[in-house]
């Protein structure tokens, strides 16, 4: 089961290069130009993948606190006393 979770994780990962362009050579060429023509196609697709990435972050621990009904650092465990 773990060897098709890695291969579907490895395809979406590929046809993600795909569908951004990052497989043509001279795409990533002009990105990394950036006294030529530089090409700012591929900023804009890494900063769409910075908030998707953010936005699932912050889901993640909101959705932690609201279940525990307190924050990380409130959690005291029972029968254990401060010193």
């Amino acid at each position: 089961m773990l060897t098709i979770a890695s291969l579907a994780c490895g395809f979406i990962f590929g046809l993600g290069l795909l569908v951004s362009g990052m497989l043509q050579p001279t795409k990533v060429l002009g990105f990394l130009d950036i006294f030529g023509v530089w090409d700012p196609s591929l900023a804009v697709v890494r900063a769409a993948a910075l908030v998707r990435a953010q936005c699932l972050h912050c889901d993640r621990t909101s959705s932690f606190e609201d279940r525990l009904g307190s924050s990380r650092g409130s959690i005291r465990r029972q029968g254990v006393k401060p010193n």
